[in-house]
C-alpha cells in the first residue's frame, strides 16, 4: 500500500449486557487494509450469529484476495466486497428470519492505495478525522432519517416519538441488499474510528475527536493509549452496551 497503516481494536460486553454480541475484524496487507465492525440484533444466539456471519464473511473475501484478481481497480475491488455482504445477507435473511430477528448493523472500512472506501447499514459508524475536521462518514439507518416521518412533525417531537432511534435496516432483516457506500482519496494523517453505537451513546464528539489526534501516526503505542481513553469514558458512563470500536490511522 502507499500509505503505512496502524490499527487498534477494543471489543468488550461492558457493565450491563450478559453477552457480547458485537464483533470485528480488521485486516493490514501489502495491497489492501479492511476493517469492519458489526452489532448483532435479535436475541443472544441470533445476535451474535448475524454479527459473526458478518465478519465470518469479511474474513472470507480477505483470504481469497489478491490483486491479478481486479483488472477493473477499486471499483471492481468494492463490488466483489458488496457481493460477499450480499451473500451473507441472503443467508441470514432465508435460513434464520422465521418469525424471529436475526440481523446486524455494519461498518466498513477498505483502503486500498490511494482511496478508501466505507460500507454501512443500521446505526454502527464510521468517522474520519482530518486536519481540524471530524465527520461521520456514514448516516444512521433509523427512524429520524426515514421517508417514514410524518409530514409536519415538529424537530422537537421527533426527538420525542417512540420510533426515534429505531432502526429501519440492518444486515439479515430484509431479501435486498442495498448497503450505504461512500468513496474518498486518502490523505497522510487521516484518522478512522469505526465503532457500534455502545461507543458514541456513551462519549460525546469532543473525546472522540481528542482519541482521533494527529499524534496517532507517531507510534503503535499511541493508537492503545487513545483507545483506552475512550474505552474508560465509556465505562465511566455506565457502558450499559457491547462497545467496539477500532482506530485506524494513515502515515
Amino acid at each position: 500500500m502507499k500509505f503505512n497503516i496502524r490499527e487498534s481494536h477494543i471489543c468488550e460486553q461492558g457493565l450491563v449486557r450478559k453477552e457480547n454480541q458485537d464483533s470485528f475484524f480488521q485486516y493490514v496487507g501489502a495491497d489492501i487494509g479492511v476493517f469492519c465492525v458489526a452489532d448483532g440484533m435479535g436475541g443472544h444466539e441470533n445476535g451474535k450469529r448475524a454479527s459473526d456471519s458478518i465478519v465470518n464473511g469479511v474474513r472470507e473475501w480477505v483470504d481469497e484476495f489478491y490483486i491479478e484478481k481486479y483488472h477493473g481497480g477499486f471499483l471492481e475491488i468494492l463490488d466483489d466486497f458488496e457481493k460477499k455482504l450480499d451473500s451473507v445477507n441472503q443467508q441470514l435473511f432465508r435460513f434464520y428470519n422465521n418469525g424471529q430477528i436475526c440481523g446486524s448493523t455494519l461498518a466498513a472500512l477498505i483502503l486500498f492505495g490511494e482511496y478508501y472506501a466505507v460500507f454501512s447499514m443500521g446505526d454502527s459508524r464510521v468517522y474520519q478525522k482530518r486536519g481540524l475536521s471530524f465527520s461521520q462518514l456514514t448516516k444512521d439507518d433509523t427512524w429520524e432519517n426515514s421517508d417514514q416521518i410524518p409530514a409536519g412533525l415538529l424537530p422537537e417531537n421527533i426527538k420525542r416519538h417512540n420510533n426515534y432511534g429505531k432502526l429501519i435496516r440492518a444486515v439479515g432483516t430484509q431479501e435486498a441488499f442495498i448497503p450505504n457506500r461512500t468513496t474518498g482519496r486518502l490523505k497522510a494523517r487521516d484518522v478512522f474510528l469505526l465503532c457500534s453505537d455502545g461507543i458514541y451513546k456513551h462519549c460525546d464528539t469532543k473525546t472522540m475527536m481528542r482519541v482521533c489526534g494527529r499524534r496517532l501516526i507517531e507510534s503503535e503505542d499511541a493508537l492503545d493509549d487513545k483507545l483506552w481513553l475512550l474505552r474508560a469514558e465509556v465505562y465511566s458512563r455506565g457502558a450499559s452496551d457491547n462497545l467496539t470500536a477500532i482506530l485506524v490511522s494513515v502515515g
